[in-house]
């Protein structure tokens, strides 16, 4: 590991973030005290994301509110809460304009509109999500189940899928041919 660091260390700053990440993005009503002045919490950190012209560049940290302090970028207007979250300007929904857009402002439209190229890559990630939303919809357990026929001459009828019949007690299977797709839990 870099610099001699115990490998166990990694799972648990990853931890921490995640749990502290939720923790100052949730919307309930904390308040820290004078706490705030070093651990940033929810009252602080969501005027970062407000959209109000006298906050864009404030409230950087995420753990230790004491940097924005020192830094001049804090801003804790009491128990007022943001009336409103989010951007003054679009941002873009692709990923590496995403990228992009940290170091060069770019309109994703403009580039729609004005360069082909853009224009396919954009629209095939459409294209893409909608192919894959069709193709990984969920299907209901009773879809495309049929009941089963009773047994002839001593032969055991198939048992039921999960247990599951039709409405007369007859066991269901899937039909002919037909694809049965695990459920999520």
């Amino acid at each position: 590991m870099l610099l001699g660091a115990n490998p166990i260390v990694v799972p648990i700053k990853a931890l921490i973030d995640a749990v502290w990440g939720m923790y100052i993005h949730s919307n309930i009503d904390v308040r820290s005290g004078k706490l705030q002045y070093f651990i940033n919490g929810p009252e602080m950190h969501q005027w970062h994301h407000a959209n109000d012209r006298a906050v864009f560049y404030a409230n950087y940290s995420t753990k230790f509110a004491v940097w924005d302090w020192l830094f001049g970028t804090a801003y804790l207007p009491g128990r007022k809460k943001p009336s409103e979250f989010g951007l003054y300007y679009d941002y873009p929904k692709d990923y590496f304009l995403q990228h992009l857009f940290a170091v060069k402002k770019v309109d994703e439209q403009k580039l729609v509109s004005k360069y082909s190229w853009f224009r396919a890559y954009h629209s095939s990630r459409q294209r893409v999500m909608a192919w894959l939303s069709g193709r990984l919809r969920p299907v209901r357990q009773d879809e495309h189940m049929q009941p089963v026929r009773p047994a002839e001459h001593g032969q055991q009828a198939r048992p039921a899928e999960h247990g599951r019949s039709t409405e007369h007690g007859q066991p269901l299977r899937p039909a002919e041919g037909t694809v049965i797709e695990p459920a999520e839990n």
